[in-house]
């Protein structure tokens, strides 16, 4: 990783590695939880499969066909993406 150099001014402390955020941050919020009567983190939430997302939030079955709404749709391949077409250039003549 490339290293950045720059000045900062005195009392701030250097972001490294793109990590904004203080250095006591994980205190802090445990005080606040506590002081809310909250649990100490957070809970882990499970991992939700697109489909399953838009189909509680929207109500939108994306696996079930467009077309008629009794069939499933399923993968059956995986295209390779179309090469860009080439664009012409027309000839001049520099006779």
């Amino acid at each position: 990783m490339r290293q950045v150099c720059y000045y900062h001014k005195r009392g701030l402390q250097p972001v490294r590695r793109l990590a904004v955020g203080d250095r006591t941050r994980r205190a802090k919020l445990a005080r606040c939880r506590a002081l809310l009567g909250q649990s100490p983190s957070p809970p882990a939430s499970p991992i939700e499969s697109v489909a399953a997302l838009m189909l509680r939030v929207t109500g939108l079955d994306l696996e079930r066909c467009p077309l008629c709404p009794q069939g499933r749709l399923r993968v059956t391949a995986i295209l390779a993406p179309a090469p860009a077409p080439t664009p012409r250039v027309p000839r001049l003549d520099s006779s």
